[in-house]
């Protein structure tokens, strides 16, 4: 889990927050699958981060869009 907090530590502060918001909130009780969607939206850019997260923008790989808004709800609630 320490590894994935690393990776949760961005360049701004605004995905640092959201990402461990998800991380400390509801990693640990998600399934397989949504664990392997978080893990893959670890791997995309910052800009791309800011944009699903603020902008509201949608992901090209569709089964992306879940673990954004489940972010979004950990970071907002």
């Amino acid at each position: 889990m320490s590894a994935l907090r690393w990776q949760c530590r961005r360049g701004a502060k605004e995905l640092d927050a959201f990402l461990c918001a998800y991380l400390d909130k509801a990693y640990s009780n998600a399934n397989a699958e949504e664990q392997a969607l978080f893990i893959d939206l670890l791997a995309l850019e910052d800009s791309l981060l800011l944009a699903y997260f603020f902008a509201h923008e949608t992901p090209k790989k569709l089964e992306l869009n879940t673990i954004v808004e489940k972010v979004r709800a950990c970071a907002t609630n």
